[in-house]
């Protein structure tokens, strides 16, 4: 996972758009990691980063590009007699429109986008599994779904394996029906990132 939350324009001004860029991972990171890369040796990881491909950067400015240019054509075309400037649309439309061009659809709005927001502003502290529960459940996840956490993370201990990687994989077949507030994609991601955050490893 590779959270990129500068403005568009910080990855367009990079001096060759084709270089891959480098995320470096959190020193606490790298210090719970230093001597598990090389085994029966002296030596300990000393740094570490994240390859970000140059392509990715360029896919995301164009994605930025095309969901803005959406946007904006939509809220044109509801432009009328009634309503002859973008002010004057209720923001109902305008919450609506932003869900299906900004968030690419992936967003299911209750009443207003502030409250994904909130959900993407969570972080969860090293190990602090009532904290990650909760955020589960009020990003829409059932309680059987994590209660199938809290057994794949009590068989795994304290490492990410491969029950935990499915867990996250498949995180939106486990979300309710009636609580849902995030699609498919995004629960995906927050869960993912919520759990990484446990054990300590989100490079955001």
């Amino acid at each position: 996972m590779c959270p990129l939350a500068q403005p568009a324009s910080s990855y367009e001004g990079r001096p060759d758009r084709a270089d891959d860029a480098q995320l470096p991972w959190n020193p606490s990171l790298t210090t719970k990691y230093q001597s598990k890369f090389f085994h029966d040796s002296d030596m300990v990881l000393n740094r570490a980063w994240q390859l970000i491909p140059g392509s990715v950067l360029v896919a995301l400015l164009e994605t930025v590009r095309n969901r803005v240019l959406r946007f904006a054509l939509e809220l044109k075309s509801q432009l009328g007699p009634s309503t002859p400037t973008v002010e004057k649309l209720p923001s109902a439309a305008i919450d609506k429109s932003v869900v299906n061009h900004i968030y690419g659809g992936n967003i299911v709005i209750a009443s207003h986008a502030e409250n994904v927001s909130q959900l993407a502003q969570t972080n969860i502290a090293v190990g602090d599994t009532a904290a990650l529960k909760a955020a589960l459940k009020n990003l829409g996840i059932t309680d059987d779904g994590i209660k199938r956490l809290e057994s794949d993370m009590e068989a795994e201990k304290d490492v990410i394996g491969p029950r935990l990687k499915k867990w996250m994989a498949h995180a939106g077949d486990y979300l309710g029906k009636e609580s849902v507030k995030a699609g498919f994609d995004m629960a995906k991601k927050l869960a993912t990132r919520w759990i990484l955050q446990h054990y300590g490893m989100d490079l955001g």
